[in-house]
């Protein structure tokens, strides 16, 4: 890594550090938080299935590691919420990581200060919930289901169907960018070099989570939270984007707005942002219809649906 490129990574990561630290233990834990933290007193059993299976709405990953986490730093506000800041600013390392490595260090830069100061994830990065560790996973699984398809290293699809497993079991969701991964494999199938590789280890995947289905299927009968989202705000395109530029991000009772002049500076830096990091290339000069036909672009296309 060029000196001045790792000069400006290590200041991302500073700057993304800082926001998620200030103000960590400022306000008392909301409901939400305490639920979590009083499920990660005890581990996952068979003696506490049912439980899981009727009130908890997400696999069990997450709750293990903060139960070890809390046995090691305590129960207090800043010691529980900082397992969460530690996969917030590994999630803007690796996103560095893989913008380089798929794209260019440019667009690499971009990407990671976009995540640093993105209020959206600042948010949750300070809240006692599975998402900054599942953003950390989702990533890192698409990036090893990339590299499983077209490196010839073993290394690759064996850390890819563990992380991918451990993605499955932080949340019921992640089922989707599983799904994504796989619409991406057939979208270049001709292309790669690890077809084999690649489903054996989507065979393995769906037997390690063979386990859980029974779980999910009675979550999803027992439980009305998956059916109550009015189909018309997934197209509220306005609302998204204020909550993803901070104009309002709302969790519990708490509510985080940074206030209107705030949000209109950080919206507009953050769009322009995004913009520049999609536009700049500087490894090679390829026109508009390679770009969109690069397997790359359509890797990144798979996950956005």
């Amino acid at each position: 890594m060029e000196k001045k490129f790792l000069i400006i990574l290590l200041s991302i990561i500073c700057i993304g550090s800082f926001l998620r630290i200030y103000k960590l233990a400022n306000q008392s834990f909301w409901i939400d938080e305490a639920t979590a933290i009083q499920k990660s007193r005890e581990l996952p059993s068979l003696d506490n299935l049912e439980s899981w299976e009727t009130h908890w709405m997400s696999p069990p990953f997450y709750n293990l590691l903060l139960h070890f986490w809390i046995i090691l730093f305590g129960e207090n506000e800043f010691a529980v919420r900082s397992l969460s800041v530690v996969f917030g600013i590994l999630t803007i390392l690796l996103v560095y990581i893989v913008g380089a490595d798929l794209f260019n260090k440019r667009t690499a830069v971009f990407s990671s200060l976009i995540l640093a100061i993105s209020p959206f994830h600042i948010a949750f990065s300070q809240d006692v919930k599975m998402y900054p560790l599942l953003s950390f996973l989702g990533l890192l699984s698409v990036y090893l289901c990339y590299k499983t398809l077209f490196s010839k290293k073993r290394f690759y699809w064996l850390v890819y169907f563990f992380v991918t497993v451990l993605m499955l079991y932080t949340h019921n969701w992640a089922i989707f960018l599983l799904i994504s991964e796989n619409i991406f494999f057939l979208l270049v199938k001709k292309h790669t070099i690890n077809t084999k590789k690649y489903l054996l280890s989507q065979l393995f995947i769906g037997l390690c989570y063979l386990p859980w289905l029974p779980v999910l299927f009675k979550q999803i009968i027992n439980s009305k939270y998956y059916v109550c989202l009015p189909l018309s705000d997934i197209y509220d395109i306005s609302a998204l984007l204020a909550v993803y530029c901070g104009t309002i991000i709302q969790l519990g009772e708490s509510i985080y707005d940074v206030g209107t002049f705030s949000s209109v500076i950080g919206g507009s830096l953050y769009g322009l942002l995004f913009f520049l990091g999609l536009s700049i290339n500087e490894q090679k000069k390829i026109d508009k219809y390679y770009f969109w036909k690069s397997k790359e672009t359509l890797l990144m296309v798979s996950c956005f649906f």
